[in-house]
């Protein structure tokens, strides 16, 4: 006698993507967190890489949960990193002998 499998439920879905969110928000922190802490430490320890703690850090939940949390290192690394790139309009002087690329 052979056991029917049951299809996955709602509450199956819902606590599969409650757990996704769990498992997003704790690795957007983590890899955050551990980038605004290079970013500001490595102004006072010049040796100090800056890129190491957060890759590595996304890299190993990229490879422990799967791929369904780089949405949540690609925000991660957005807004942890957003300060340089919008700093000043510095961006804008150096994109403007860029015009002949674009035509």
């Amino acid at each position: 006698m052979s056991a029917k499998l049951n299809p996955p439920t709602s509450a199956w879905a819902a606590a599969s993507s409650l757990h996704l969110l769990i498992s997003g928000v704790c690795v957007f922190s983590i890899y955050y967190l551990s980038a605004r802490f290079q970013l500001t430490h490595s102004a006072e320890y010049p040796g100090l890489a800056s890129i190491w703690l957060p890759a590595s850090a996304g890299l190993l939940a990229l490879l422990l949960f799967g791929l369904r949390l780089l949405p949540f290192v690609g925000l991660a690394a957005g807004l942890a990193y957003a300060p340089f790139f919008l700093a000043g309009g510095d961006g804008v002087g150096g994109m403007q002998g860029w015009g002949h690329l674009l035509a």
